[in-house]
């Protein structure tokens, strides 16, 4: 397996720290707008922390979705529409606006700049939770949205497409069933272990 793909199979785990960093900026921010200047270092340490960290979770989420055969193998985008195109085109236009955020911090000095800026940490909170709440779906398939039943679980719930039982009675999944498409099992993604053992 090549190191993509070995720090690709960590993106579950490395999206952690920008969404959280990502999250956590608009209170210090909202702080700050009532006249805690104190925040200026806890406002610039977590929109350097999410921004750098969403370069890693961008990265190991594309190498993820190449090596699982999501997308093709010098694929930046799916190419078929669905629970991936929607986590990663939420993704991007985050880190888009985790870019602006950041400019934003780096330069405002005004109250209005400031409104700004908060207005900016909203929208990159905003985009980035959808982008993890999708995630989290088609990692955990165990307990989608009611909404997603059918697209995450074709063939019933617990169950992918032409597969066995499901990971609770000790079969071969979760599957991940994307858009129809089994990561585990594909390009050397050992199936997921029951915690039962």
């Amino acid at each position: 397996m090549s190191l993509p793909e070995v720090l690709g199979r960590q993106h579950p785990a490395l999206v952690h720290l920008p969404i959280a960093a990502a999250f956590l900026l608009p209170f210090p921010l909202a702080l700050r707008l009532r006249g805690g200047e104190g925040w200026d270092r806890t406002i610039r340490y977590l929109s350097w922390a999410g921004v750098l960290g969403g370069i890693v979770a961008q990265a190991t989420g594309l190498w993820f979705a190449r090596a699982g055969e999501l997308i093709p193998p010098q694929g930046w985008y799916p190419t078929s529409a669905g629970l991936l195109r929607t986590h990663q085109t939420l993704a991007m236009a985050g880190f888009g606006v985790g870019l602006a955020t950041l400019a934003a911090v780096l330069r405002a000095a005004t109250r209005g700049g400031r409104v700004w800026t908060l207005v900016l940490a909203l929208g990159w909170a905003g985009l980035w939770g959808l982008a993890g709440h999708w995630g989290g779906v088609m990692v955990f398939p165990e307990a989608p949205d009611p909404a997603l039943e059918s697209e995450v679980h074709p063939s019933g719930p617990g169950r992918a497409p032409g597969r066995g039982a499901g990971w609770k009675d000790g079969g071969p999944g979760p599957e991940f069933a994307v858009m129809g498409t089994a990561i585990s099992g594909t390009k050397g993604f050992p199936a997921p272990q029951s915690p039962d053992g």
